[in-house]
């Protein structure tokens, strides 16, 4: 098993019996959460009849991030053994151990069992009650990791306690990290927030949030039949390739209601390949797509396999018009939206060397940001401002 100096660091805690909690503050790609499940592991292997809990805020987020990452350790390590894995239950037996993984969205999953170990990945984004819940029910160990976008509870309620250490990490802790990776981390030093939080693995400050409220719910709204279930249905579409991802978002709006879901995150996608993503997430060729008026070959490349694309109109001061238009809605994001709620919650106004607020947000995090805004505004508030690109002339019914 090839383990870095955080998997030694949180060893030493679990070694040391003066210390309960290891506080894993740390910046981006600096392997705190792979070490830890590597450290629960290796418990399981040494152990003996002990409960194992790995939680985090929903069962999307477990599934696309710790759980995908411990059983890829198994693997790698070639002692997975699928007769120990309950996919059902989201646990996994080593000798007479249980490693077992849960969601906390609510009060009521946390007064449940009591365990020895407990690992909280992403903390930041658990409420104190219920983080304190599963804490005082836990016998032996307490690991916690998180990205310091801004000072929280692990600050106030765990770090002052003479039985805390903190395992303070970042990518240069990693000497397993893609050259490319390294250096898309380094080119963003002069975003100062953003280069202390995920570059240094330092306390950040998130004051300015470009929209300060989001609500997490469990799916898209369907009907009893199963089709969607809101007045107006499009999608937004926002181009990357190498450095950025692609960004594709199904919307819905009913009212003052809007609904989101993220369908594609994903970076070195060809337009061949974003129109396959469309089929399979079985987006009808009439559906309005809006996109980034930047890339007008891709826009009608897309429009050419059949798809009902339109660029979204840009001009003076469009994006704080379009997140001024947001605002007035009720915004709900998908919990298996896990990018888009990262976004949401790391999309903050610009600042200049003094520290003053600008009228602009930062050109970072703002991926399915600008996918949801060039639909919504595009296809609720700008009908009578859209603008016919030459090539839009030569549509055929369909």
């Amino acid at each position: 098993m090839k383990t870095s100096n955080v998997y030694d660091r949180n060893l030493d805690v679990l070694l040391d019996y003066r210390m309960r909690y290891a506080d894993n503050q740390g910046g981006t790609g600096s392997t705190k959460t792979y070490s830890l499940l590597q450290l629960f592991i290796t418990i399981a292997h040494e152990a003996e009849n002990k409960i194992l809990s790995i939680v985090s805020e929903t069962v999307p987020h477990l599934k696309r991030g710790a759980m995908r990452d411990f059983f890829d350790i198994l693997q790698k390590d070639g002692v997975y053994n699928p007769l120990k894995h309950n996919k059902t239950d989201f646990t996994y037996k080593v000798n007479n151990n249980i490693i077992e993984f849960f969601a906390v969205d609510s009060m009521g999953k946390a007064k449940g069992a009591r365990r020895d170990y407990l690992f909280i990945n992403e903390c930041n984004n658990v409420p104190y009650p219920i983080a304190d819940q599963l804490m005082i029910r836990t016998r032996k160990k307490i690991f916690l990791d998180y990205n310091p976008d801004r000072e929280f509870w692990v600050h106030n309620e765990i770090r002052p306690k003479a039985n805390c250490q903190v395992v303070q990490s970042t990518y240069k802790d990693n000497p397993y990290l893609e050259k490319e990776i390294v250096e898309d981390i380094e080119s963003r030093r002069g975003d100062n927030n953003w280069w202390r939080v995920y570059g240094l693995g330092e306390i950040g400050s998130l004051e300015g949030l470009v929209y300060t409220s989001f609500e997490q719910i469990d799916k898209f709204p369907v009907d009893e039949n199963g089709n969607y279930s809101v007045k107006h249905l499009f999608y937004g579409l926002d181009f990357g390739y190498s450095n950025h991802p692609t960004s594709l978002l199904r919307i819905g709006v009913t009212g003052d209601n809007v609904y989101i879901d993220e369908l594609v995150y994903e970076k070195k996608l060809t337009n061949a390949n974003i129109c396959e993503r469309f089929i399979e997430h079985d987006i009808n060729k009439n559906d309005p797509i809006w996109a980034d008026s930047a890339e007008p070959k891709s826009i009608q490349e897309i429009f050419e396999y059949g798809f009902n694309i339109d660029a979204a109109v840009k001009g003076a001061d469009s994006i704080k018009n379009g997140i001024d238009i947001l605002k007035r809605y009720n915004l709900h994001v998908t919990k298996s939206s896990l990018n888009t709620i990262k976004e949401f919650r790391n999309y903050t106004w610009d600042e200049n060397k003094e520290g003053e607020r600008l009228n602009k947000p930062i050109d970072a995090f703002n991926h399915s940001m600008d996918a949801l805004r060039y639909a919504v505004t595009m296809q609720l508030h700008h009908k009578e401002e859209k603008k016919i690109f030459a090539y839009q002339k030569q549509r055929i019914n369909r």
